[in-house]
């Protein structure tokens, strides 16, 4: 699973799931479904950081020896679905406040009502936690290099690895168009993970076909050349990201009330 400090685990067709009505609210009434996704995450951050200062202030918590920080959260299925609920609270406020409509109103305490009934549920399940983290890297540096190649459109994405055999979550995607007579050389973008000792390539002509290049993973200050022709076209998708190593059960040292 992706790091909580990765980004939101939910996208716009997350909130459809759980509410088939909010496109059509959020474009009567001019909300950005994204930006509300994005604030209910800047909220659960500050709940969480918050459960982790005071158990660590109060026991002098340590698990396996590492200092547990929010950069080693996990998400998990229980943060999810209170990041939905969080942000569909969010948006039926704002457009109850709108237009002052009492339906839309209702619905927004409703979401906040099953959005603090999962954030308990939260509590219940506790934290997923990692030891190494290595947070989502950047997109790839690229630059065109001249080679005997066809050009067409390719896409890249690159991940972090660890002596431990760990892949991080993958970058955003990059979209490239090459022009016939040359080749992509792909290197990591600064900051580079600390945790990170490696890194592998994802490439492909959609985003869906980018499959991986390296047979073993990359030192950090290599680079590595594309060659259409000798892409790999059948192998290994990018996977979710780290899985966890420890787990944490807040509702041994979190008050409720």
């Amino acid at each position: 699973m992706a790091l909580f400090v990765d980004g939101p685990a939910v996208i716009v067709d997350s909130l459809t799931e759980y509410d088939s009505n909010v496109l059509g609210v959020a474009a009567s009434e001019g909300i950005n479904l994204t930006v509300k996704i994005q604030l209910a995450q800047e909220q659960m951050y500050l709940d969480i950081n918050r459960w982790l200062r005071r158990t660590l202030f109060r026991q002098n918590l340590t698990m396996g020896g590492v200092h547990t920080g929010i950069e080693r959260v996990v998400w998990n299925k229980a943060m999810r679905v209170w990041q939905v609920y969080q942000a569909l609270a969010l948006i039926y406020r704002d457009a109850y406040y709108s237009q002052l409509n009492d339906r839309h109103q209702a619905r927004a305490k409703e979401y906040e009502k099953l959005a603090n009934a999962a954030q308990a549920e939260f509590v219940e399940c506790g934290l997923d936690l990692v030891q190494m983290p290595m947070k989502r890297p950047q997109q790839p540096v690229l630059s065109l290099v001249p080679a005997q190649e066809t050009g067409g459109t390719y896409y890249f994405a690159v991940t972090y690895t660890n002596d431990a055999g760990q892949e991080s979550s993958a970058s955003g995607v990059l979209s490239v168009d090459v022009t016939d007579g040359n080749a992509v050389d792909l290197t990591l973008a600064p900051p580079l993970s600390g945790n990170a000792t490696g890194w592998n390539l994802y490439a492909g002509a959609t985003p869906e076909q980018m499959m991986r290049q390296n047979e073993s993973s990359l030192s950090l200050t290599q680079d590595w050349a594309y060659l259409p022709s000798q892409a790999v076209m059948d192998g290994v998708h990018a996977g979710p990201g780290q899985a966890p190593d420890l787990h944490w059960p807040l509702h041994r040292y979190i008050q409720r009330g």
